[in-house]
């Protein structure tokens, strides 16, 4: 019976990553069930005693996923009060290594869990479209915060741009455009939410989506009309729905940038937090919380002040007012995750989070990887360090980690079947 559950897994896994990520921005808990029941497929296939052999670069991934979640459940046991909880998050990343695992040497999976990102994609810009008519402040697919269904919206754009790439593995030259379109799309999940972070995220994430095939200069002139799309569509939206958190804050910035030139970050900070505009708020609540952690870094610059307490060492800041802690004294996170890291774990926790970001491409670099799934680690590396300057990937935000550990490990798995049998051929030749 065993048998034949190992030989359709494949099959399994494709199904369910296919309505994972149709699912996930529609209702999360659909597509975290789906998630869920691809772990536990994983688990059993790896009972397969027939199972291909551990290489050396499965150490080395198994290595980069667990070093931040190791550190963080040190960091956790070396406090008076050992909170599970806070260890929910970064628990992500131990989990799907047997993901991981089982998907090695299956590149079909790969194809289907993009066409199941592309249809995840089409339904949250339906959804994003029909927020915006109706001009209400919806929770987007069970998401309660509408930054965070925008991001995974573009960590979708990230995936389904693998299925540019054709089963042979040839790049052609209009190879980019599949990637290219997903990431413009973004833009109305974007500006339906209310956030400037993922616009700006998908904009840096453009040049990432051109296959290697192309020349530079082919290369600068589909970036340029990338771009050039992007930015009509978005002030056309602009001008069509509104965009207050964006309009009504721009004529404020040259003020805002000469008191901070003139006076400094403090004033800066009471200054936004006293205006009218809500985006002009938030971003003073920002610089409050970046502000207490950087005290926070430096109180415990190695080890940090410990994972979870963030929150509580915003009431004993010595830099903030008693006015500017009221306003950021709901905030678990400081909306920065090298901030937010550095402060609760230290320099050490640092170190862990720079692993699993750079290892992750490195790896990528030193094999000779598919393309297509080198793309997608660097697409979701790279997405999840943009996001987390100004929001945070690793705290509060359990669909985003999950989603952003599933595309790495993803990505180094189907890479890794391709790096294997490349090598094989070159052997036989």
């Amino acid at each position: 019976m065993l048998r034949a559950y190992y030989k359709s897994y494949p099959q399994v896994a494709s199904i369910l990553l296919f309505f994972g990520f149709s699912l996930m921005l529609i209702t999360d808990k659909a597509g975290g069930y789906c998630f869920a029941a691809l772990l536990a497929a994983s688990i059993i296939q790896l009972t397969d005693k027939d199972k291909y052999s551990f290489t050396r670069t499965d150490s080395w991934v198994v290595l980069i996923l667990a070093c931040y979640p190791v550190v963080v459940l040190l960091n956790l046991f070396s406090q008076p009060e050992f909170r599970i909880d806070e260890f929910d998050d970064t628990s992500r990343f131990l989990l799907v290594i047997p993901i991981y695992l089982a998907l090695r040497y299956q590149t079909a999976v790969l194809h289907y869990a993009s066409l199941g990102a592309l249809a995840g994609l089409l339904a949250a810009i339906f959804v994003a479209i029909m927020a915006m008519l109706s001009g209400t402040q919806t929770r987007f697919g069970g998401y309660e915060n509408p930054v965070a269904f925008s991001q995974a919206a573009v960590l979708l754009a990230c995936l389904s741009g693998c299925i540019s790439i054709n089963a042979s593995g040839k790049e052609s030259s209009s190879g980019w455009s599949i990637a290219a379109i997903a990431l413009i799309s973004t833009s109305f999940t974007s500006l339906a939410s209310q956030t400037r972070t993922t616009i700006l995220s998908a904009i840096l994430l453009m040049p990432l989506a051109f296959p290697k095939s192309i020349s530079l200069k082919n290369k600068l002139i589909f970036l340029s009309f990338s771009a050039l799309i992007f930015t009509f569509l978005c002030v056309a939206l602009v001008k069509v729905f509104g965009a207050p958190h964006i309009t009504k804050s721009s004529d404020k910035i040259p003020e805002i940038v000469q008191i901070f030139i003139k006076d400094g970050a403090h004033q800066t900070v009471e200054t936004l937090l006293n205006e009218n505009s809500t985006s002009m708020v938030s971003l003073g609540r920002r610089g409050a919380l970046w502000m207490a952690g950087y005290e926070a870094m430096l109180a415990n610059p190695i080890f940090g002040i410990g994972k979870g307490n963030f929150q509580g060492f915003i009431q004993q800041s010595k830099n903030l007012d008693p006015s500017m802690k009221d306003s950021i004294s709901i905030y678990s996170h400081a909306h920065n995750d090298i901030i937010q890291i550095t402060s609760e774990i230290g320099i050490v926790g640092l170190a862990s989070y720079m692993i699993l970001l750079l290892g992750s491409i490195t790896i990528t670099l030193k094999n000779s990887f598919d393309f297509k799934s080198r793309r997608l680690v660097f697409m979701a590396v790279m997405s999840c360090f943009y996001y987390g300057l100004t929001q945070s990937a690793l705290v509060g935000s359990q669909n985003i980690t999950l989603t952003i550990a599933i595309l790495i490990a993803l990505g180094l798995a189907t890479g890794h079947n391709s790096a294997s049998k490349y090598n094989g051929q070159k052997d036989n030749e």
